[in-house]
């Protein structure tokens, strides 16, 4: 809850005696840790970061940037941050539980849970299971068509149980189910309620009494109380602009939950076996892969597992950035919650990974911005379109461009050169404007994870896309 390319880029007493403070030596050197910390901070990728580090040897935080614009203090492990898709690792946890006590089974199609609430679409005879839709491999898409917020900066708050069953009793599945990964926001929102139901509670109450009461995460909730609320850190969307929070009543199980990094300490640790907790066989359980990925690694319940095995999932929010992951094998993990979203988190996070295993890892190389004079960047405004996507606008306010999508919010585009920029909604995606006439870029081609597009200018040659200054 990602940047695509039509968003242009869119309690146990040992367990607490785990997570206090580390007594003897930090686990990495604060030299070595700081300057990777630093880079996402220092190149101005993210305002506020708290990070959690954690193996057989004790924990350590660390805070860098600020809390918000009127606190100029770093964040600490109990500094509140929304976690976004980490939730669906959650949700995976409540399923493998429940599947423990045989009140459901994997492959038990949602149907069943839902009753007559939700008509759910088929397959010829094949139905949608409870482990398609953890696993990803439901073929129900990552948001429905029917989505459509009115509030950009809150865009789940409005969508109703009512609009998700009208859209999925008219959906047709364009492959049988099971038989291909595709991330979707829609298919786990749908588990969790699925499970709620099945429990008869909330989705909220049902992950607090199942997996925060016992392994004492007080801070994870959904719903904010005076405790929680006091200790919020400001959320930024990728341009570092203050947003508001995400609510996200319907799709609660795809990623509502707000914790702090010194539950989510208490999360890893009972993952990684470093404590005893009534949850050890369903934690076991939600780790094994149920849909091998090409190549190697998987998904299981909720996590993803890499080929080396690390065990790891992301979170975004329109002010949040989230990643957390663990070695099962070297039994070290990592939590970093960033009051940002910057996808360029998960490359620190598993740098920061990386440092705790080995000892040694280099900072991240973000870009900075160039400045480019006002005259070079007024031709490359303008309307680009690719075949079949909405129109994308681009403008130039002052010393720099942003793009926007209809009903997107606008994203700056920072100079990497003088016809090549980058974003900071996807650390690895590339705008560059070409096949110029008449000093006139007439293309825009975007380049991520190896894929090239090109959007062809559509305005007239004499129209004035600047806007006003």
């Amino acid at each position: 809850m990602r940047c695509t390319l039509s968003q242009f880029a869119l309690v146990v007493v040992g367990l607490c005696r785990l997570i206090a403070p580390v007594c003897a030596a930090d686990l990495v050197p604060k030299d070595k840790l700081d300057p990777i910390a630093n880079s996402v901070i220092d190149s101005g990728w993210v305002e506020g970061l708290a990070i959690g580090l954690i193996n057989e040897h004790g924990t350590q935080t660390a805070g860098y940037g600020k809390v918000s614009e009127s606190n100029p203090l770093p964040p600490n492990g109990q500094n509140v941050f929304e976690i976004g898709s980490i939730t669906k690792v959650f949700t995976g946890l409540v399923l493998a539980q429940m599947v423990e006590e045989h009140a459901v089974a994997l492959a038990d199609p949602v149907q069943k849970l839902l009753g007559d609430s939700i008509t759910m679409p088929k397959w010829k005879d094949r139905e949608i299971t409870l482990v398609d839709l953890t696993t990803h491999s439901s073929g129900l898409p990552s948001i429905p068509t029917n989505f459509k917020p009115k509030d950009v900066g809150d865009p789940y708050v409005d969508y109703t149980l009512e609009q998700m069953a009208a859209y999925l009793g008219k959906h047709r599945l364009l492959r049988e189910p099971g038989t291909r990964y595709d991330y979707s926001n829609l298919a786990v929102g749908l588990l969790g309620n699925a499970l709620a139901r099945k429990n008869g509670t909330s989705y909220e109450e049902m992950v607090v009494d199942r997996i925060c009461t016992p392994l004492g995460m007080n801070d994870t909730r959904i719903t904010l109380d005076d405790s929680l609320r006091s200790r919020w850190v400001q959320g930024h969307d990728f341009d570092g602009n203050p947003t508001g929070p995400w609510n996200i009543p319907t799709l609660a199980g795809a990623g509502a939950l707000r914790s702090t990094v010194d539950d989510m300490l208490k999360f890893l640790a009972a993952n990684m076996g470093l404590t005893k907790t009534p949850l050890d066989k369903a934690i076991a359980d939600s780790h094994v892969v149920r849909f091998k990925l090409p190549g190697a690694g998987g998904v299981a319940l909720g996590w993803h597992v890499q080929g080396d095995g690390v065990v790891w999932h992301n979170g975004g929010t329109g002010g949040f950035h989230s990643f957390a992951a663990f070695d099962p094998a070297k039994r070290a993990g990592v939590v970093v919650l960033a009051s940002t979203s910057a996808s360029a988190v998960d490359a620190l996070g598993h740098r920061l990974l990386k440092l705790l295993i080995t000892g040694n890892a280099e900072p991240l190389k973000l870009p900075k911005p160039m400045v480019l004079a006002e005259e070079a960047l007024m031709p490359l405004a303008g309307t680009y379109q690719i075949k079949g996507e909405p129109k994308v606008v681009v403008t130039r306010t002052g010393d720099h461009l942003s793009a926007e999508l209809p009903g997107e919010p606008k994203m700056k585009l920072y100079a990497d050169g003088p016809r090549t920029f980058y974003t900071r909604a996807a650390a690895d995606l590339l705008v560059t404007f070409e096949d110029d006439v008449d000093g006139r870029p007439q293309s825009l081609v975007i380049r991520q994870a190896g894929t090239v597009t090109r959007a062809a200018r559509v305005d007239e040659k004499t129209k004035d896309a600047t806007a006003p200054e």
